[in-house]
């Protein structure tokens, strides 16, 4: 570990102490109970004990950090009190030990330590912030269920065509990788029974059992993907093709998971592309988002992709045959193709060859019901289109602006004060508290109550959007900050690669800072004065920006290292905390100049993703984020302590990320962490008061 340099004012309070109060029961001749107590200076340790049953004896003693028993008391008093002053700092130990009989009892401790951090309540929580669906993709099976690939809430359901009913889900536990849990699957296609399911924020594809969703694993590991389909090749064999937005390319496979050829064509043919689809010949087409085309390659056969082009059509705009951002194609069994074209709100169909037909649906504003439009099915005569962000999914029988149904029967939108995956949050100036909650697309504020466990719910602001004409609009908001200099709130708009800037009510100021060029998933943003300070994720650095957009400075790494996906930067007193997450460390840069100053953490944590300093003590606290709990490092970066494990519970975290401390109106901190997968603000109290 390398000791920080660092010129912080440390605001200690009058009596730096903590206490422990704990409850068991001592049976003869089991070994003692010991509790371990962190004791950070010298000082006194004053350990209480008393217990029910007064046949049984019981016998108190402390133990230093070195093991050596330095006080006891085996006498038959109760209550006893055992005192001891402590010349040496570190983890001493208190023990109780029945020597006769059984009994309850209970001890309290006091130690001049750091106070052990207690849970003191919760913000939000439960599935109140989820939508019903957030339908990514959708497929259809020959008999009309419908399935939805369902990316907000991290899972896949089928829906009785008919009625319209539900009746499986496959819900795996969030954060893990093991078969049936998702991370935002983005799409579904469905072939002789399987289901091949995008599994997009785990980098892979899930096949499933149509008829009750049991999952199995392809061991292909992909970078990016954003689509997939089920076709034929050449020679009529079943294929599935997998479209990478990144590496703007379609990777053909067998069903089996068997990487065959991919589909490039020649340089810069394809950007972005978000989905594929063949016709009977084996012909490839593919919603190429970025250039709002489509094109159409030669088919698979033999095991190798042709990458000659046959035809394009298309063009950027909302005249018939034309798209701004086609992201989900199909095609019928007539060779007809059928285009979602996202940001229109409508799916257009084609024939064969690229000449305009019919469109379905249109957006709200023209009489429809879509909003934010993502993928097409064909099946049975029917196109269904989902509606990503309209949370529904529409069943259009003719080409009409109105659906014949729509799914699910009732459409259940997220409550104000409730969340799904908040990642970031901030206190303006007037106390109130401003959340990203991230796979919602906005920001939830709240109002703060009598102390700092109380908050009402306001308003929320924001929705999905993108583009430069668009600077209220989120594409999976990651963090905010409040800029006291301006008065105003910055939100890291993670998925868009830029920064926005709001007035305290959530109305856009027409400002903005980065684009896909200048930032890449920028995870965490910190107010630094006039300036803001960046945790550009994906680039793998720091960048401290000026308000008008210009750079100060960069760092990409730290005592030789590179840094690895950095997710937070928290700025005190000059000082940056950089949480190097893929690094396992903290590392401390000068805010003015983005010098190095120090590092520690390593062999302690193990993804750190978010930093925040106590305003009392100085100490420096660590989200852990795959250990699932909060590290306690002292301002010089020793370890203190750790708080939390894996659950829903009280003290239990589930991908807990950022974090920040605040003042109530009484005088008291709190520590407020985005508990990411729980769907809520853990609220803990790090002094034990």
């Amino acid at each position: 570990m390398a000791l920080a340099v660092i010129g912080m004012l440390l605001i200690v309070p009058s009596a730096l102490g903590a206490t422990g109060n704990f409850n068991g029961t001592a049976t003869y001749p089991n070994p003692p109970t010991s509790y371990p107590i962190s004791v950070s200076m010298p000082g006194q340790i004053s350990a209480t004990l008393s217990w029910s049953t007064n046949s049984a004896l019981l016998t108190l003693s402390i133990v230093d950090p070195n093991g050596t028993q330095v006080a006891s008391d085996t006498t038959s008093t109760n209550p006893k009190t055992l005192n001891y002053t402590a010349t040496q700092t570190g983890t001493y130990k208190v023990r109780v030990k029945a020597k006769a009989g059984s009994s309850n009892y209970s001890l309290s401790v006091s130690y001049p330590g750091t106070p052990t951090p207690t849970y003191a309540g919760q913000i939000g929580g439960g599935l109140q912030g989820h939508a019903t669906m957030y339908p990514g993709g959708v497929a259809v099976g020959p008999d009309g269920t419908i399935y939805v690939a369902d990316t907000g809430n991290d899972q896949v359901e089928a829906y009785n065509g008919t009625t319209g009913a539900l009746i499986w889900t496959t819900t795996g536990t969030r954060g893990s990788k093991a078969a049936g849990s998702f991370n935002n699957p983005r799409d579904i296609a469905y072939l002789n029974g399987q289901l091949y399911v995008d599994d997009t924020g785990n980098n892979r594809v899930q096949v499933l059992n149509a008829a009750n969703g049991a999952a199995t694993l392809w061991s292909y590991h992909f970078p990016s993907t954003l689509g997939i389909s089920a076709g034929k090749d050449g020679n009529g064999n079943n294929i599935i093709l997998v479209s990478e937005d990144t590496s703007n390319q379609i990777a053909v496979f067998t069903t089996s998971g068997s990487l065959q050829c991919t589909i490039t064509g020649p340089a810069s043919t394809l950007s972005g592309p978000r989905d594929a689809a063949t016709n009977a010949a084996g012909d490839v087409y593919v919603a190429d988002y970025a250039h709002d085309r489509i094109v159409e390659f030669g088919p698979p056969s033999g095991g190798s992709c042709s990458q000659t082009v046959l035809r394009t059509w298309g063009t950027h705009g909302s005249l018939n045959g034309q798209f701004l951002r086609p992201y989900g194609i199909d095609l019928d069994s007539s060779g007809n193709v059928y285009v979602a074209d996202s940001v229109n709100d409508r799916v257009q169909k084609f024939d064969g060859t690229g000449n305009y037909l019919a469109t379905y649906g249109a957006p709200v504003g023209s009489g429809g019901d879509l909003q934010f439009l993502r993928r097409v099915a064909v099946a049975n005569g029917q196109v269904y289109a989902a509606d990503l962000w309209g949370f529904h999914i529409d069943r259009f029988s003719t080409a009409s602006v109105t659906p014949a149904q729509t799914y699910p029967n009732v459409i259940g939108t997220p409550q104000t004060g409730y969340f799904n995956e908040p990642s970031g949050l901030t206190f303006d100036g007037s106390g109130t508290m401003d959340v990203a909650d991230s796979v919602n697309q906005r920001i939830q504020p709240f109002t703060p109550g009598a102390n700092g466990t109380t908050w009402t719910a306001s308003t929320p602001w924001g929705a999905r959007g993108w583009g430069v004409g668009d600077l209220s609009g989120f594409n999976w908001p990651r963090d905010i900050t409040y800029a006291a200099s301006s008065n105003t709130l910055w939100v890291a708009d993670t998925k868009n690669d830029r920064l926005l800037q709001f007035d305290t009510s959530g109305n856009s100021n027409s400002t903005f800072i980065g684009s896909k060029t200048t930032l890449n998933w920028p995870y965490g943003i910190q107010a630094d004065g006039t300036r803001l300070v960046v945790a550009d994720s994906y680039k793998n650095q720091i960048e401290s920006w000026n308000t008008d957009g210009t750079p100060n400075w960069s760092v990409s790494s730290a005592n030789g290292i590179t840094f690895n996906k950095p997710y937070q930067a928290t700025v005190v007193n000059g000082v940056v905390y950089v949480a190097d997450s893929g690094n396992k460390r903290i590392v401390e840069l000068s805010s003015s100049t983005g010098a190095v100053l120090g590092w520690f953490g390593t062999g302690t944590l193990h993804s750190p993703f978010g930093v925040a300093i106590d305003p009392v003590t100085g100490n420096i606290w660590v989200t852990d984020t795959s250990y699932n709990r909060v590290v306690e490092f002292d301002s010089t970066g020793n370890y203190i302590q750790a708080f939390g494990k894996l659950g829903s519970g009280n003290g239990q975290f589930n991908r807990p990320t950022h974090l920040a401390f605040h003042q109530d109106a009484g005088g008291h901190v709190y520590l407020y962490v985005c508990d990411t997968y729980n769907d809520r603000i853990e609220i803990i109290d790090p002094h034990d008061s």
